[in-house]
């Protein structure tokens, strides 16, 4: 398996994703985050953008980790490796 990083967002741009995030749920989140997939698969890594400590929320082949201590959010898609 193979991660597109989709979108990154930190600092004060993450407050209001995470202040969504508190206000309507993870799905809610991850719909507005899949906003920005435009289908290219150019950043392509072998292993998912999130760590330890991260919250994980999956949906279909879409993974979104949060991090509420550190300030961040991000969204990455899971493509079947080709030969």
């Amino acid at each position: 398996m193979e991660y597109s990083y989709i979108v990154f967002i930190s600092g004060s741009e993450a407050s209001e994703v995470l202040d969504l995030l508190d206000m309507e749920g993870e799905q809610a989140v991850l719909e507005c985050l899949k906003e920005w997939d435009m289908g290219e698969n150019d950043d392509r890594h072998d292993t998912p953008g999130y760590g330890q400590s991260d919250r994980i929320y999956r949906d279909s082949d879409y993974i979104m980790s949060y991090n509420l201590s550190l300030g961040y959010i991000a969204l990455c898609r899971e493509i079947p490796k080709t030969a």
